[in-house]
């Protein structure tokens, strides 16, 4: 009885032993790259889903053809076709100045603007500038009255310079014309011409049609502070309507032209033997296309502050392709100033589109010299 009591009161006995449960171990926080990888995981997951829905089709790779362009440089709107001796006898407009606008030297920064209303300041904001653009744009643009079939269509934007790439597209859609909204949406490109146009050839899941529209304007006060004294800041816009071709489509079949994917070539010849750069980038072209040089009639040729192309052009023309007189090449930057590069080179394609539609008998290049680690072309035939 009193071993009961005093085990009672202890508890020493009569307890049966209870497995320790082990403390729990915390859990390891993810790093940042497991939460980028869920989040990537995430966002492909439903780009499956939305491209699942998509019927996929079967495109040509090698090239799309000019359904339509229209361009807005400073001084000069040009829709839809217009013959490559027109383009060489346009001129830049005269240069403009913004007090607001002043180079590191103290002095006035030469400009050239697309729309300078003499009622109110145009901004130098440039997400403000480029609203202003696009809704002068939209309210002057006759390509989009052109488009045939909205449901068949999707849109790529260029963002331009130091413009958001999300605000841009946001912008964008919030203030397009409901009427014409395209079926397959908007796309936002940030890409070189020639990289979008490659990824675009390869892709089965993108619009029979495509619009590829490129604002831009270096006319800002944050362009104008990276900026040398002598540079000339400009502005421009261009639209470009492609439909995608079906495999079987043969080189010369159909009515509209043709634009072939971009050539690349290194910046000097690699071999002794080698012929020069420009030479070798023509000769990639007519290969491209499978042209003969008889049929190039216009030459756009963006050349660079080094080097002496613009001379071995007029000698090549005149040594290669009687049909390339010296009224036939056309130097978009005396036309335009300075813009982002992309824009550039998307002026360069659409003034070659231009050219293409008011004479698709004959193939259009454009040789760009601008960047020194690659020399880019393209062929439109």
């Amino acid at each position: 009885m009193g071993i009961s009591l005093w085990n009672t009161l202890t508890g020493r006995f009569g307890q049966t032993d209870r497995p320790v449960s082990p403390a729990p171990i915390p859990r390891a926080r993810p790093c940042i790259y497991d939460r980028l990888s869920e989040q990537r995981a995430r966002e492909l997951a439903a780009q499956r889903l939305v491209e699942s829905h998509r019927p996929k089709s079967d495109f040509c790779s090698d090239g799309a053809q000019v359904e339509d362009v229209w361009v807005w440089l400073p001084g000069h709107q040009l829709n839809s076709h217009m013959t490559a001796a027109d383009l060489a006898r346009l001129t830049g407009t005269h240069l403009t100045h913004d007090p607001r606008l002043v180079t590191d030297q103290g002095l006035r920064r030469p400009l050239r603007r697309i729309i300078d209303d003499p009622d109110r300041a145009p901004s130098i904001d440039a997400t403000e500038r480029a609203i202003e653009l696009l809704e002068a744009f939209l309210d002057q643009c006759a390509l989009l009255n052109r488009v045939q079939d909205w449901a068949q269509t999707e849109i790529h934007l260029c963002a331009p310079s130091q413009v958001d790439e999300l605000v841009w597209f946001e912008t964008v859609v919030a203030r397009w014309p409901q009427h014409q909204l395209p079926a397959w949406g908007f796309h936002t490109c940030d890409q070189t011409p020639s990289d979008w146009f490659t990824n675009l050839l390869i892709s089965p899941s993108s619009a029979p049609r495509v619009l590829c529209l490129c604002i831009d304007s270096w006319v800002n006060s944050a362009i104008n502070t990276q900026m040398d004294h002598s540079s000339l800041l400009s502005e421009s816009v261009s639209l470009i309507a492609l439909r995608r071709m079906s495999p079987a489509a043969e080189h010369g079949s159909g009515t509209a032209p043709r634009l072939f994917d971009s050539i690349k070539l290194p910046p000097k010849a690699e071999a002794h033997d080698s012929p020069p750069p420009l030479e070798a980038l023509v000769n990639a072209l007519i290969d491209r296309a499978a042209i003969e040089p008889e049929r190039i009639a216009t030459l756009v040729m963006a050349e660079s502050a080094y080097g002496n192309h613009l001379y071995d052009l007029h000698q090549y023309a005149l040594q290669h392709l009687p049909h390339s007189g010296h009224r036939h090449s056309i130097r978009p930057r005396s036309l335009v100033g300075e813009t982002a590069p992309a824009a550039a080179q998307w002026v360069h394609i659409a003034l070659a589109c231009l050219s293409a539609r008011a004479s698709p008998e004959h193939a259009h290049l454009v040789l760009d010299f601008t960047d020194p680690e690659s020399t880019h072309g393209w062929v439109i035939a």
